[in-house]
């Protein structure tokens, strides 16, 4: 008997893993042997043995709900199985940070806001020449508030800087 599994929902680029278990009633027990249903999406795979199921969805290709089914065989005579189907809904991440609003105060304060999600990191870094360099992160926090980011810094005798947000 496999037991359920339950749905996931997860973000392309997560790995998503977990074990499937099923029991045999038999005495002794026979071997139970583990496998993907037609169907499974590309680069999803479960180990034959353990029943350990893993899988990245490429954030290319992988949005929308995918519906994958376990099969959990044993080597008795005959042979019986049981199957449980499961769904992985997979949302697309966006990397990419649109800024929603750019200020140069007169007093030399520059600050950007653009859209925040909860439960994302996002970290500041600058750097003093476009075309190389290392970027540096900034310890200045980031301020969300109302699903809205928001970095302050005072530049009035810095120079050039050129800024980049990244999320994690």
């Amino acid at each position: 008997v496999l037991e359920p599994i339950a749905d996931r929902k997860i973000e392309a680029g997560q790995k998503l893993e977990f074990t499937a278990k099923a029991t045999d009633a038999d005495e002794p027990a026979n071997a139970i042997r583990y496998e993907l249903g037609d169907g499974a999406p590309t680069g999803a795979a479960i180990d034959a043995i353990s029943g350990l199921f893993q899988w990245t969805p490429d954030a290319g290709s992988a949005s929308g709900t995918h519906r994958i089914t376990v099969r959990a065989t044993d080597d008795g005579k005959p042979a019986l199985s049981d199957a449980r189907e499961f769904a992985v809904e997979v949302t697309a991440v966006e990397r990419v940070i649109e800024l929603t609003g750019l200020s140069l105060s007169v007093e030399g304060v520059v600050t950007f806001r653009w859209a925040a999600r909860a439960g994302k990191t996002y970290r500041v870094q600058v750097r003093d020449e476009l075309g190389g360099g290392e970027w540096q992160s900034l310890l200045s926090p980031v301020v969300i508030e109302g699903g809205v980011a928001r970095f302050t810094e005072a530049i009035s005798n810095l120079g050039n800087r050129f800024y980049r947000v990244t999320v994690d």
